[in-house]
């Protein structure tokens, strides 16, 4: 295996062509590498030789800056609160960047959980009225498997349908009155 983690002159690239008449070579490198315009046409020479694999590594390069637990706890608790990241790293002191490294999975995780609660309330807020019918039971079923999947999307285009629907049941329902 041959590890290539800079730019590699034409010199070098010839190299690993002779290596791959005698065996089969698995070249890695890092995706910056891969993608860089110097290495076009020599990644290119390297695919025509059928025993040449070549492996792009995924992984972010470098070392992930640190952040403290205290902050890192205190950046979570901002976040729940509805702080955006640039504002809790305007807030903390820290590089944005460095702290949606940190907490990016636990933001979306956060917002899809107060999104799924503020549903649920509404939900039980429409039931209490008596507003809940068949068809927004079929509407809050189909808006729970699109959350379900974490398809935030689709979800919030069904809870503003659902909305959409009770606003005009509520203006019908007014109208009946003021006839009367």
């Amino acid at each position: 295996m041959i590890e290539i983690n800079k730019i590699v002159s034409w010199k070098e690239i010839e190299k690993i062509k002779e290596m791959a008449k005698k065996d089969v070579i698995i070249v890695r490198m890092p995706k910056s590498v891969y993608n860089h315009k110097k290495m076009k046409y020599k990644i290119e020479a390297l695919k025509e030789i059928p025993t040449i694999v070549i492996n792009v590594e995924e992984k972010q390069r470098g070392r992930k800056k640190k952040i403290q637990n205290d902050i890192l706890e205190k950046a979570i608790e901002l976040i729940n609160n509805n702080y955006s990241i640039r504002e809790t790293a305007n807030e903390l002191g820290i590089p944005k960047s460095t702290l949606w490294l940190y907490i990016k999975d636990i933001a979306k995780n956060a917002k899809m959980r107060l999104f799924k609660k503020l549903v649920l309330e509404y939900k039980e807020q429409l039931i209490k009225k008596g507003l809940y019918n068949g068809t927004i039971d079929m509407l809050f079923a189909e808006l729970e498997m699109h959350l379900k999947l974490n398809d935030l999307e689709k979800a919030k285009n069904i809870l503003t349908e659902i909305i959409m629907y009770v606003n005009d049941d509520l203006d019908e329902d007014e109208d009946d009155e003021e006839e009367y």
